[in-house]
C-alpha cells in the first residue's frame, strides 16, 4: 500500500480542494494507496480520506508541509507522495506514487537552476526528519529568514540529494501559470 498526502491548514483552501485532489488521485491511479490529509479542521473532508491532526497549529501555511518529515507521524515506514491542494491531476500518476528511490521534487518553475518546488514530492517516511527538527524549535526565525520563498527554499538548503520530476518525466508536470495559458498540454 502506498501513501499519498496533502496538507490543509487555515482557510485558504476549502475542504473541497482536499476532496477534489483525492478524487483526482483515485481516478488517475491504478495502484493501491491510502490518502492522508494533515489538517487542523476535518470538517467537510471525504470519509475515505485518513485524517491526521497537525500538532503544531501555530506554524502558518505551507510551512506545515515540513511536519510530514517529522518523527511524529502515526505511520513510520514506507514512502509518501505529497501533493499540494492546488494541483490538478489529468493523467495516470502510478509512477509518481510508486517512485521508490531517493527524494524527488519539482524543479521550481520560476527560478532557474537547482531550485526546489515542493508542490509534488516523494520521499521515504522518517528518513528526512532533520528537515523538521532543524525547523520547528526556532520556526518563527526561520520563516522570517526564508521569506518569501518558504518551505521549498528550506528543503532546497537542507535536502541536497534530490531528483527532479521534470528531468525524470519531461513535459508531464507543468505549471498552469507558466505552461497552460493556451490549454493543458
Amino acid at each position: 500500500m502506498y501513501n499519498v498526502a496533502c496538507v490543509k491548514w487555515g482557510d485558504k483552501f476549502s475542504p473541497e480542494y482536499v476532496n477534489r485532489l483525492f478524487y483526482g488521485v483515485r481516478r488517475n491511479a491504478t495502484v493501491p494507496f491510502k490518502f492522508h490529509c494533515f489538517t487542523e479542521n476535518m470538517t467537510g473532508i471525504d470519509v475515505d480520506i485518513q485524517i491526521h491532526p497537525l500538532t503544531h497549529p501555530k506554524i502558518p501555511g505551507w510551512w506545515q508541509k515540513l511536519f510530514l518529515f517529522s518523527g511524529e507521524l502515526e505511520f513510520k515506514q514506507g514512502r509518501m507522495l505529497f501533493i499540494d491542494l492546488d494541483t490538478l491531476i489529468v493523467g495516470n500518476i502510478d509512477k509518481y506514487i510508486t517512485h521508490s528511490t531517493g527524494f524527488a521534487a519539482l524543479q521550481d518553475f520560476w527560478r532557474k537552476g537547482d531550485n526546489v518546488g515542493s508542490a509534488v514530492m516523494n520521499f521515504e517516511i522518517g528518513k528526512h526528519q532533520y528537515l523538521w527538527d532543524n525547523f520547528k524549535d526556532d520556526y518563527e526565525r526561520h520563516i522570517r529568514l526564508y521569506h518569501p520563498h518558504g518551505d521549498q527554499k528550506w528543503i532546497q538548503n537542507y535536502q541536497t540529494e534530490r531528483q527532479y520530476w521534470q528531468q525524470m518525466y519531461p513535459n508531464e508536470v507543468v505549471s498552469f501559470k507558466s505552461h497552460c495559458r493556451a490549454g493543458v498540454p
